[in-house]
């Protein structure tokens, strides 16, 4: 299958297979106009060689091609997204890295 070009600033969305992507999964599918509820764990894209950066048990990086590996994932890229705009969201968020995952947030 060949890969799609991605870019920094990318998001990716995949299905958390834990009880928490679960409970995720109901809740939005509750609140959904079509009733479904597919994807439950996203993230961010930082190169295009397909690092990541997402909250897992802590908030870390990762290759997206070999950790959802034989996955569905869906990429998407906002239009608006340029390289100053990425760089200067990435900033803000760069101090989380390492951080626990913030799960009073849920």
């Amino acid at each position: 299958m060949e890969r799609p070009l991605l870019s920094p600033g990318d998001e990716f969305a995949t299905k958390n297979p834990m009880a928490l992507g679960a409970i995720i999964n109901f809740v939005q599918k509750a609140k959904a106009v079509d009733n479904e509820s597919t994807y439950s764990h996203t993230g961010i894209i930082t190169d295009p060689y397909g690092s990541t950066l997402e909250a897992l048990w802590t908030v870390k990086s990762q290759n997206l091609w070999e950790a959802y590996q034989g996955a569905r994932v869906l990429v998407v890229r906002n239009i608006h997204m340029t390289p100053p705009v990425y760089a200067a969201g990435f900033e803000k968020i760069r101090e989380h890295i390492g951080q626990w995952y913030p799960a009073p947030r849920l």
